[in-house]
């Protein structure tokens, strides 16, 4: 499946249009397109659904997902929860992906509030494994500058060169030329453009029918009183006007589109205007500023007009401050203006290079799975299995932190082996919540239960019921295995260096403490993935084999232990304990006893 990663340059680049006009581009080429908007970014004032989102299901028709929260996103890069995020992202990208040719993904707009859009939009396109196009709108600049801005942005996501970064789309170009025209000329002016790697996949002119709001998206922004709705659902503002002059000077102005800013007491400007409706001019409405009514017998005059359509609204600013307050509004589509959306889908989708991006949608393609990805794929396998997971040793902060952690996703069914009043008193010092349904087992009164069959496992070793009894979560553990009671190996920290007489058996392979995490071993069966290691003295060649898989089964767990000071001085301790006969590293006959010092060095690792 294909994905196109739609990235801003800027704020106010129309990324909304152009993802409804890429993706009727798409479908008019046959493909099944799909849309996924991964992060709410409500403009002041929203209170109802994402904007993107729904205005794309009800052009298209389209079920995309609903998007993450901007609060929760922001508290979890706050936490340093980044990866977190991105498998959030992915499961819904999954969800937005099911039956689908190809999807377009709209990135974060950079605002004054959303400083950190750009770095979000590299970590969304590397885990998605997107083709990204820019998106720009050119301001009063050269086209030098445009092209450097727009060479700058694509650095980010890895050059203009890399082959995921495919272009970029101009909205918005204010220009008398043609757009071929337009194009032909920043390509002379733009290297980037010229090298072949990255194209120009679009341009897009200005047109100011196509920004302009309902009269009645203009009432419920400014909060304006409703003297008379006349066509509001229906008639759009495309330029506005402030009658502080004679009706003489004011009359050439009444064109259709305009709306007429005025104070309340100006019953000549007011008179005007309505003659002016009455003639059949398309006026978007007559806004009376200063909290001032008009008489009523004016009012009454004016019937006729209001008759004919003519919205009348009121506000209680002054014309200055309405004059400020409608250069400053919300030029986004309204998720109920249907006739404009459908407008601005139709006309973008015209300007599209739609031949070039259905030959890229066909391209076959190397797929690469990010680390985000991979991680998402491994914990819903983990889900899926449902394994249960014992840990002993379950008072150390490090395991009840990955157990919470493991338990609260669902990766595992973790039981920690522990008092259970311990096991709070560490949570609730280290600030770790524990969720609901983790299992806390005290040792202390489930050790008789596994006397007999960790006897009965290793009979050859002659444990004896008084060394089965003897403290030590791991060695229950182990004996658990055997009997069904858990899927999973669980890890411990202190190891078996604390227990030197308890050996090394079938059912128990030596954890290893990552640092931050445990590591879960997941089994199909007790002992189905562990090796048997002899401790019967062998002979020179089966030693050197066995001390060889020894350390490369290590090395692909910790690869720079075997190299370095820490080898060396291990190999030299090593030695002095063999020549000493001293410890348990020296067996009767003095020589060195393999699965000790395995037992050793994943100790010490």
């Amino acid at each position: 499946m294909q994905t196109f990663f739609i990235a801003p340059t800027d704020f106010g680049v129309g990324l909304t249009s152009i993802s409804l006009g890429l993706v009727r581009t798409l479908e008019r080429a046959g493909l099944k397109v799909g849309f996924f908007k991964p992060i709410a970014q409500p403009h002041p004032g929203d209170l109802g659904p994402e904007r993107s989102t729904e205005l794309m299901a009800r052009t298209h028709g389209l079920k995309p997902p609903k998007p993450l929260g901007l609060a929760h996103v922001e508290r979890m890069l706050g936490d340093g929860q980044l990866d977190e995020l991105l498998e959030e992202i992915i499961n819904l990208y999954q969800q937005a992906a099911v039956g689908k040719d190809v999807l377009v993904v709209e990135g974060m707009v950079p605002t004054r509030s959303a400083s950190y859009a750009a770095r979000v939009n590299l970590h969304l396109a590397k885990s998605l494994d997107a083709d990204v196009i820019l998106v720009s709108a050119p301001e009063n600049e050269v086209l030098a500058e445009l092209s450097g801005r727009v060479e700058l942005q694509a650095q980010l996501f890895g050059g203009p060169k890399d082959p995921k970064v495919l272009g970029v789309i101009l909205n918005k170009v204010r220009t008398e030329e043609s757009m071929e025209v337009f194009s032909s000329r920043l390509k002379e002016h733009s290297p980037l453009l010229r090298s072949g790697d990255f194209r120009l996949l679009g341009c897009i002119p200005y047109r100011a029918e196509l920004n302009a709001p309902r009269t009645r998206d203009v009432a419920e922004l400014l909060g304006a009183q409703v003297l008379n709705a006349g066509d509001y659902d229906q008639r759009r503002m495309s330029r506005i006007i402030i009658c502080a002059r004679t009706v003489l000077n004011t009359v050439p102005l009444l064109k259709p589109g305009v709306l007429v800013v005025t104070p309340g007491d100006r019953d000549d400007i007011i008179l005007a205007v309505s003659l002016a409706a009455i003639n059949g001019v398309p006026l978007a409405g007559l806004l009376l500023t200063s909290d001032t009514v008009p008489d009523p017998r004016i009012m009454e005059l004016c019937r006729g007009a209001f008759q004919a359509g003519l919205p009348v609204l009121s506000v209680s600013s002054g014309s200055y401050d309405t004059a400020n307050r409608l250069n400053q509004l919300n030029k986004e589509i309204p998720i109920d203006d249907r006739e404009r959306a459908e407008n601005i889908t139709d006309f973008v989708a015209g300007h599209l290079d739609a031949g070039w991006l259905h030959q890229r949608c066909g391209t076959p393609r190397e797929l690469r799975l990010s680390p985000a990805v991979f991680r998402y794929q491994l914990i819903q396998r983990a889900q899926a299995a449902n394994k249960r997971i014992v840990l002993p040793e379950g008072n150390e902060p490090l395991t009840i932190q990955a157990a919470a952690i493991c338990q609260a996703r669902g990766i595992a069914r973790c039981v920690l082996l522990a008092r259970p009043e311990e096991v709070q008193a560490v949570a609730q010092a280290h600030g770790i919540e524990l969720p609901p349904g983790l299992e806390i087992l005290d040792p202390e009164l489930i050790r008789e239960r596994y006397v007999a069959p960790m006897v009965e496992l290793k009979p050859e070793r002659a444990h004896g019921r008084a060394t089965a009894r003897r403290p030590g979560g791991h060695r229950h553990r182990n004996a658990g295995a055997g009997r069904s009671r858990r899927s999973g190996i669980g890890c411990h920290s202190l190891h078996r260096q604390h227990h030197p007489a308890c050996p090394a058996t079938d059912q128990d392979r030596a954890g290893l403490h990552a640092g931050v995490f445990g590591i879960f071993h997941a089994v199909p069966r007790a002992g189905a993935d562990v090796r048997r290691l002899h401790h019967e003295p062998a002979s020179e060649c089966q030693r050197a084999v066995r001390d060889r898989l020894a350390k490369r089964r290590l090395s692909h767990c910790v690869r720079h232990f075997a190299t370095g000071s820490d080898d060396q001085l291990f190999q030299r301790q090593l030695g002095q304990r063999r020549r000493s006969g001293e410890g348990p590293r020296s067996n009767a006959t003095g020589t060195r006893n393999p699965a000790r010092s395995i037992d050793r060095r994943a100790a010490a690792v």
